[in-house]
């Protein structure tokens, strides 16, 4: 019962801060709505890919060269908002300090992490890439098991595994300065010795991105795409709150 209490008074807190401090919500809401255009633009090359794709006679050359740029428009669009949402990301546990101080500067929050960016960096691309290979190791193991119809689900289950493992990367990167083979370890550490905490608090935002993407798939309407965009900047309040009790968590569970 005590650590459902700790539970709920970090996320009172996480709360708490926000509501007194909204400009926590800016960063990540800003990034929600970049992954949202990322997301339709993703799902109009793919359906156009798969429309030619299904009945070659109709692809041209003029139709594969639009495919080929929208594709690499997408590819450097997702790049860039992916460094930055991880710039973004280093920059919350000092952001959260600072609110809980009273007083929030981006520019202080900047000059005090910017010492960690290349670690922050790199310690994301390299979960990234170790995301990437398990997916497509799951990928062939679906494909050669004739699981296909299980296999996004099976994605989606490693996501949250990722997810669940490098919970406190961010604030140990920043705080711990541990460098990125150990920032990665002591972020496995303190998930698994914090496990229930680490659950409930990852899992809302995760089901939350995957009921966004679904919706993006069926954004083919006016009303699904409301609905989407209502949803994207919710998930963008949801990754706010989650960004702050992140830190939160991670400084009760060091000070312990």
């Amino acid at each position: 019962m005590h650590k459902k209490l700790d539970i709920l008074k970090i996320l009172n807190d996480s709360l708490g801060l926000i509501r007194d401090k909204p400009i926590l919500f800016l960063p990540k809401l800003l990034i929600a709505v970049f992954y949202g255009f990322i997301t339709l633009y993703g799902i109009g090359v793919a359906r156009d890919f798969f429309l030619f794709a299904s009945d070659p006679s109709n692809l041209s050359i003029l139709a594969a060269q639009s495919i080929f740029i929208s594709a690499g428009i997408l590819l450097i669009s997702t790049v860039f908002v992916y460094f930055l949402d991880l710039f973004f990301s280093g920059l919350y546990p000092v952001l959260t300090e600072q609110a809980r101080k009273g007083k929030i500067s981006f520019r202080k929050a900047f000059l005090e992490s910017k010492g960690t960016i290349r670690v922050l960096f790199t310690a994301g691309v390299i979960v990234t890439i170790l995301l990437m290979i398990v997916s497509f190791i799951e990928s062939l193991f679906a494909s050669s098991f004739r699981l296909d119809a299980y296999s996004v689900l099976l994605y989606f289950v490693i996501a949250f595994i990722f997810i669940f493992l490098f919970y406190f990367l961010y604030p140990v990167i920043v705080f711990g300065k541990k460098g990125v083979l150990g920032s990665i370890r002591h972020s496995l550490f303190s998930a698994f010795s914090n496990k229930r905490s680490v659950f409930l608090f990852s899992i809302i935002p995760f089901l939350a991105s995957i009921i966004k993407f679904w919706l993006a798939i069926f954004s083919n309407t006016l009303e699904m795409l409301i609905i989407f965009w209502i949803l994207t900047i919710l998930v963008g309040i949801i990754y706010s709150v989650h960004a702050v009790s992140n830190q939160l968590l991670y400084s009760k569970t060091s000070s312990a």
